[in-house]
């Protein structure tokens, strides 16, 4: 979605010569990503594959880094969540796929608003250039290195705004990054908060989890470790 978005706006015109490389890597990933998921989900060979290859990859990338390689069955892994994912989207893909596009889009949105609030001009970042900035650092980030990618993230969005700006307005770059981070954790925290005293006063609202649901049994037996019956 966002990576799309970011290449109409670079072939509109509205964005330098930088962003198209960034939009357009964007753009594959994504569409690399999503084939993979498909594929996951609607083949039982093709699951099979990709936790081989995901099993090689991590053992691999731990011989690279002299840890000890691990130990867990990455196919009979891989398997669980298929049947997990499968069974959850069953029943609840549509709210799903709401909540993770209603999510990015206002993200993005906070992100944009960051960058305008502390004085970065148009003329120096365009919208298109922030729109594929924000969807370079999200695809960069969906493995999260530390802690809610706390530092990583950061000096990635600094690092990919002085590029698209030429190394212009550092400072003010430094402090539209500070204040997006900062609004994006304190917003959740804020919601959730709001959210839990609702929830507390409001059984009447509560939907009990039903034993025989199998998408619960599914997502459950998966975080146990353990195939569903």
């Amino acid at each position: 979605g966002p990576a799309a978005m970011a290449v109409v706006l670079v072939l509109g015109g509205q964005a330098s010569t930088t962003l198209p490389v960034i939009a357009l890597v964007g753009l594959a990933v994504s569409v690399t990503g999503v084939a993979v998921v498909i594929g996951t989900l609607r083949s039982d060979r093709f699951a099979r594959w990709t936790g081989r290859t995901l099993g090689r990859t991590v053992r691999w990338l731990a011989g690279i880094v002299r840890r000890r390689p691990s130990e867990e069955d990455f196919e009979a892994a891989t398997l669980r969540f298929r049947d997990g994912i499968t069974a959850t989207w069953h029943h609840r893909g549509g709210r799903i796929s709401l909540a993770v596009v209603g999510s990015y889009m206002m993200l993005g949105t906070l992100f944009v608003t960051s960058m305008r609030a502390v004085g970065l001009d148009n003329d120096i970042a365009s919208l298109a250039a922030l729109v594929a900035v924000y969807t370079g650092v999200r695809l960069l980030t969906v493995v999260e290195v530390t802690p809610g990618g706390a530092g990583v993230t950061e000096a990635l969005y600094t690092a990919a705004l002085l590029v698209v700006t030429g190394g212009e307005e550092e400072s003010v770059i430094v402090a539209g990054v500070l204040l997006f981070r900062g609004l994006s954790y304190v917003g959740p925290i804020l919601l959730g908060s709001v959210a839990l005293l609702v929830w507390r006063a409001k059984r009447s609202w509560r939907v009990e989890a039903q034993a025989d649901d199998p998408g619960v049994a599914a997502v459950t037996g998966a975080m146990m470790d353990q195939p569903p019956d």
